[in-house]
């Protein structure tokens, strides 16, 4: 290579052999020397930028991992909430899901009616375990930090149902009491996730409308069973009591069988109704003082199966309760009784209870066509029956208790006709 001599124009750049793989001295001119300067500038300065670039790529797509995880939480919560028939069980889950939607275990939810004079807190409706012993109390006298937050006369008046604060949300819905309800939820951090949560508590307030709407229906089914169990009392004069003593006692019974306390209630009312059918049996017959003909007796026996349809809407627990125990109560362990003949597991738990039940307490009370038993004999027929017209599972549940529901027998009484 030609040697350039040195001149003012000029320089030799030995820096530049070591960066091109130059051995000789080569002579660079002052442009040449800044445009190879600001290349290599320009190399540098896009390996930061495409460095950043990664390091950003890489944190929003870490950021939709996370954005996507949160978004399958969410469709696997609201999804969950499809199953929940109560409110307890509504809360409870609810508690749990918001905790692990905001990743805060340090939540707290309570549910605040609204009476004439002021906000309450009720457990009837919800609460959790650390505010129990508040039930019925007024809001102010509970410690909630964040509740001053929340203008709740400005969020009544409001078309919105649910108010954001920075530390707090509350939800709006009718309380299953006809009154105004909020959900009051109070976090210790400042929560971020206002878009994620709004989804997930509107779907909140439509699981909540139906299941108030639930309850209310099931109120006024209740109250419509316990009217017709009064009517059928009334008209079955000689035996006026009989609902109240077979309701009494297979509540006993049906909690020694391990019943909850929803079951055990469902069952009682259930109980009540269980001779509804003899609506359709005459007077005549129902009263009769002698023994039935078997012309007779097939009518009672139809009992069980008449033309009621509101006993056969089972879509939901009470209605199914009803269901189950009006028709299948004359039905034997053995499959001799009716109306279908079925035998052991088969029939109903529940009409197996208030079978036993019924029995008892016809054998130990006076009727028409015989005199009452005593309790010793009473108890010595369903015994001597297990395995035959009863459950043996709830022959052996019912003997220790039967004094105690022979006792509750006695406090309903048929009135003297004397």
């Amino acid at each position: 290579m030609v040697k350039l001599k040195k001149d003012k124009g000029s320089i030799y750049y030995q820096g530049l052999n070591n960066l091109l793989g130059i051995d000789t001295k080569v002579l660079l001119s002052e442009n040449l020397k800044k445009g190879i300067l600001l290349l290599v500038i320009a190399l540098t300065a896009s390996i930061i930028v495409i460095v950043f670039a990664k390091r950003v790529i890489n944190q929003q797509r870490s950021e939709l991992v996370v954005q996507n995880n949160k978004l399958k939480t969410l469709v696997r919560h609201i999804s969950e909430l499809t199953d929940i028939k109560t409110m307890d069980q509504l809360f409870l889950v609810l508690t749990s899901q918001i905790r692990e939607i905001m990743s805060d275990r340090r939540i707290e939810l309570v549910s605040l009616i609204e009476y004439s004079d002021g906000l309450y807190l009720d457990s009837k409706e919800y609460i959790t375990d650390k505010y129990k012993f508040y039930e019925l109390n007024k809001v102010e006298s509970v410690n909630l930090k964040r509740f001053n937050e929340i203008d709740f006369s400005k969020f009544k008046k409001s078309e919105e149902k649910i108010c954001f604060c920075d530390y707090c949300i509350v939800v709006k819905f009718n309380s299953s009491y006809n009154h105004q309800g909020f959900l009051y939820i109070e976090f210790e951090n400042k929560f971020k996730e206002r878009d994620c949560l709004k989804i997930y508590l509107t779907d909140i307030i439509t699981n909540l409308e139906k299941i108030i709407s639930n309850i209310k229906r099931l109120n006024e089914k209740t109250k419509l069973f316990l009217s017709l169990g009064e009517l059928i009392e009334k008209r079955d004069h000689q035996v006026a009591n009989h609902v109240k003593r077979v309701a009494g006692g297979t509540k006993l019974l049906a909690k020694a069988c391990g019943y909850s306390d929803e079951k055990l209630n469902n069952i009682v009312i259930a109980s009540s109704v269980h001779d509804i059918g003899k609506i359709f049996v005459p007077d005549s017959i129902l009263n009769k003082p002698g023994k039935l003909t078997n012309d007779e007796f097939e009518l009672i026996k139809k009992h069980a199966t008449g033309e009621l349809r509101i006993i056969d809407d089972a879509s939901e627990s009470l209605s199914e309760m009803v269901h189950n125990v009006v028709k299948y109560h004359h039905e034997n362990w053995d499959g001799t009784g009716y109306p279908e003949g079925l035998s052991k597991s088969s029939i109903p738990l529940e009409a197996r209870i208030v079978s036993l039940i019924d029995v008892f307490e016809a054998l130990t009370h006076e009727r028409p066509y015989k005199q009452a038993w005593s309790f010793e004999d009473g108890v010595k027929f369903i015994i001597e029956n297990s395995g035959i017209k009863f459950d043996s599972f709830i022959v052996e549940k019912f003997k220790p208790i039967s004094k105690d529901i022979y006792n509750l027998f006695i406090q309903y009484e048929d009135p003297s006709t004397d």
